[in-house]
């Protein structure tokens, strides 16, 4: 099993959501505007009045907003809220639903759901289906390679006299609807607006991690995943803020302060990791060519030494062995100093790369050239996240509930790039003779 299998988790969209809902008796009523006034809406809702709705709208089966009303309470009956878990997953942590009452549809036999025309603004549609006795009319809604079925005529059969049915998709998804075969499929229609939300609960957001923290339990009980242990690692899906000044005496702040502003698809991923047991650590990447390396990181640098004088290239490249963990060495041409190869360590592996981190933070340093006087430059430091994958004999199989977990500096901190005994160090892999400079983070911890 591979770690594509967690990506396609994390890049998966939603785009739809089905359910079934009971609302109470008064509420499965519609009131017009003229004749008939007042239908009932539910199973044993008359022939004769469902033909007389039906003539009260248009040609196309509509009937605009400013014609009918309803006492549907989207907000109470849960609704609204289960479309909008649906169709946002882990963007609701910033945003939510808004839905807008746009007309009423009634179909009869041969008719079908038309196609609905939606502004820009628009970010999608809900449609609730009332029970009144009908077959066919299902709808279908694509998106990419996915596909969902709804048949709302099922909740006209359900035991369950007052459920309706909903169904909520996104505008850039495909819907299309079958012809209803007989009797009345009478709809409401909704337009779904994006609108900020102010305040975001903790139970909403760990309720999102559960998928993520499934596809790990699923690798940790796979004995051909990272046999000999490893390291996966995911860069920040997020936009965060970088300091205004970094702190020579504190670099790591800016790192921690991240890991706390984590949202999203960013903190699903470390909570999963958490809860597995995988001890998750935000850390910065730094590719500096002219050191030979790449490097993982658990600070952010800042041009300074302890000093308070500017650090050179030089300066830079003893600084990221001292402190960080190489994890790319490269080699460079000796006529153009330009990389013409690259030998990352084999035991992390990127989910995507590091270079996609929507978190950059960068540094400025000076470059001398002998004795003449040099130029400012700047080296960008690519944030992520590290899961540490321990070897497959030493793995408990203990999973906490994401509803549970919490963070401890205590248990992540164990070494400052997510390397310990229990994961496999293959520096020796790289084929070339800088093992020396392939430092675990415990081993730096001891320098200093």
């Amino acid at each position: 099993m591979s770690v594509s299998l967690l990506t396609a988790v994390l890049e998966r969209q939603p785009y739809c959501g089905e359910g079934v809902c009971s609302l109470p008796p008064d509420v499965l009523r519609v009131f017009l505007s003229r004749e008939p006034w007042n239908v009932p809406l539910n199973k044993d809702a008359a022939l004769q009045d469902l033909e007389r709705l039906a003539g009260a709208c248009g040609p196309d089966g509509e009937l605009a907003r400013a014609d009918f009303a309803v006492n549907v309470d989207l907000a109470s009956s849960g609704v609204l809220q289960a479309a909008t878990d649906a169709l946002l997953g882990l963007d609701a942590e910033e945003h939510t639903l808004k839905a807008e009452l746009r007309m009423l549809h009634v179909q009869s036999s041969g008719y079908q759901l038309p196609a609905q025309s939606t502004s820009p603004n628009v970010f999608g549609c809900l449609l609730l289906t009332f029970p009144v006795t009908h077959t066919g009319g299902s709808t279908v809604v694509r998106s990419g390679t996915q596909e969902l079925v709804h048949d709302p005529s099922a909740a006209a059969v359900a035991p369950d006299e007052h459920q309706v049915s909903w169904l909520a998709f996104r505008n850039d998804a495909e819907r299309q609807s079958a012809p209803v075969q007989s009797g009345y499929r009478v709809t409401l229609s909704y337009d779904l607006h994006l609108v900020e939300k102010s305040v975001v609960t903790s139970r909403q957001l760990r309720m999102h991690a559960r998928p993520i923290l499934d596809v790990f339990r699923e690798l940790l009980a796979d004995p051909t995943f990272l046999p000999t242990g490893g390291r996966i690692g995911i860069p920040l899906q997020n936009e965060y803020a970088a300091p205004a000044k970094v702190e020579y005496k504190d670099p790591g702040r800016p790192i921690e302060n991240v890991r706390q502003a984590l949202r999203g698809v960013d903190y699903a991923f470390f909570l999963a990791a958490g809860a597995a047991g995988l001890r998750p650590k935000v850390l910065q990447v730094y590719s500096h060519d002219y050191d030979q390396g790449t490097f993982l990181v658990d600070r952010m640098f800042h041009g300074w030494d302890s000093d308070c004088t500017w650090m050179d290239a030089d300066d830079f490249g003893e600084e990221m062995c001292k402190h960080g963990e190489k994890i790319e060495s490269v080699k460079l041409d000796p006529m153009t100093d330009e990389v013409f190869a690259r030998t990352p360590k084999k035991n992390l592996q990127w989910l995507k790369p590091y270079t996609d981190s929507k978190t950059v933070f960068r540094c400025t340093y000076p470059v001398s050239y002998g004795c003449r006087d040099g130029q400012m430059s700047t080296i960008d430091g690519y944030l992520v996240i590290v899961a540490r994958v321990p070897p497959k004999d030493k793995r408990t199989g203990v999973v906490q509930d994401v509803m549970n977990w919490s963070y401890t500096a205590t248990d992540a901190d164990k070494s400052k790039t997510g390397t310990d005994d229990d994961a496999a160090d293959d520096s020796d892999s790289d084929g070339d003779d800088s093992d020396e400079d392939m430092k675990d983070a415990e081993g730096s911890d001891d320098e200093e």
